[in-house]
């Protein structure tokens, strides 16, 4: 009989961010043998549970009507009464929650009394040095509080602790969380979903300018907006015909700024699109951009866009901030650079000015994504972990 495993996301169904990463560890390992369940918060407003499958991962969303920032936040008290209930009602082996909110941590611990293992995820820092730093608003106070006291609590308190990246292991460690609790689990690619396109039938395809040279970003997460906005501006003044192609979160401080600058017509925006697309609109660009600011929270984390650039073979544009940016420089898939607009601007340019180079680095790219860096080479290590623990 297959162990039972549940995973428990606080985010909403179909984002990027944690549910993003549990589906895809989830997706190997069903091809180990495991039956994998993850529960996330409702990507929309409903009264039924909502049931679906992912290649092979079951995913369901409780029934929930309050607003779509409380969802996201795991803070809904109708989707943890649903989830603790379905956890008490289910014969599952082994929980794994990714990160401390309410909703993917407490349906989880309420069962460690009846010797069902318990592993956490560490992929952000939320606590001290996190994002409780970053809110200062009264309404916001009861959420720092939240993140340090749960954030450590949750992680000593499991049998084992995933963490995405090095400074999470090493700040596992100061928890006094043993060293053999604590695996490094980083970022895969969904190599065999996502494939690299011919450049000029995905700008045909998509209506990018074929005769320009064009960057690409996608992602969720605001952190780095900044960066993105004042590089991409230096990009223009260095590149004067270059576009740049995005998905994911619309951003309307960008669009506003783009406008103001007359960059607008350089921006091709495709909102959020279904993941199988992805490598498709991403095979437009030359070059994939990563900014990544230098702070604390940036260190500790490690984004998944890093596998979706590996999978569509084009070299990688970031800083030299955080593990990813350490393969970038070891495997030569692409540049980095100091943690400032003008640094990344000037070696964007200086790489779409080298399209042998940008070959070079794109077949490496996608040779790592392929072997190395597939999410079965991740999960396996993972499977091990869920063994041991089952065995006690």
């Amino acid at each position: 009989m297959k162990p039972r495993i549940l995973m428990l996301t606080h985010q909403c169904a179909g984002t990027g961010g944690s549910y993003m990463r549990a589906t895809s560890l989830a997706r190997p390992l069903v091809e180990l043998g495991y039956d994998m369940t993850l529960i996330a918060s409702r990507a929309e407003p409903g009264f039924t549970t909502r049931r679906s499958e992912w290649h092979g991962v079951h995913i369901i969303e409780m029934p929930d009507i309050l607003p779509r920032r409380i969802r996201n936040a795991g803070l809904s008290p109708i989707d943890l009464a649903s989830r603790l209930a379905h956890t008490w009602r289910g014969n599952y082996d082994l929980f794994h929650i990714f990160d401390h909110r309410p909703s993917a941590s407490l349906p989880a611990l309420w069962r460690l009394n009846k010797n069902i293992p318990v592993v956490s995820d560490w992929a952000d820092l939320w606590g001290v040095d996190g994002f409780a730093e970053q809110r200062h608003e009264f309404m916001n106070i009861f959420l720092k509080w939240l993140d340090y006291i749960l954030e450590p609590y949750i992680h000593k308190k499991a049998q084992a602790v995933t963490a995405i990246s090095l400074d999470l292991v090493k700040r596992a460690i100061q928890l006094k969380v043993p060293g053999e609790r604590i695996l490094l689990t980083q970022v895969g690619s969904n190599s065999d979903i996502i494939h690299p396109m011919n450049k000029n039938e995905a700008r045909i395809k998509y209506g990018i300018p074929k005769d320009c040279p064009v960057v690409a970003y996608c992602g969720f997460s605001f952190l780095d907006l900044n960066l993105l906005i004042d590089s991409f501006l230096k990009l223009i003044e260095l590149v004067p015909n270059v576009h740049l192609v995005m998905t994911g979160a619309q951003i309307p401080a960008f669009d506003r700024i783009m406008t103001q600058h007359g960059a607008a017509q350089r921006v091709h925006h495709f909102g959020t699109v279904p993941y199988e697309q992805l490598g498709e609109i991403l095979s437009c660009g030359d070059v994939m951009l990563l900014p990544y600011l230098d702070t604390k929270v940036n260190i500790a984390r490690f984004p998944n866009r890093f596998g979706e650039y590996l999978a569509v073979g084009r070299p990688i544009a970031t800083n030299r901030v955080g593990d990813h940016a350490v393969i970038v420089e070891q495997e030569k898939i692409g540049i980095t650079t100091m943690p400032d607009a003008h640094s990344l601007a000037e070696g964007i340019a200086s790489l779409l000015q080298s399209p042998i180079q940008i070959d070079e680095m794109g077949q490496r790219a996608r040779r790592l994504a392929e072997t190395s860096f597939t999410w079965k080479a991740i999960a396996m290590p993972v499977a091990k972990l869920y063994d041991v623990l089952l065995m006690k």
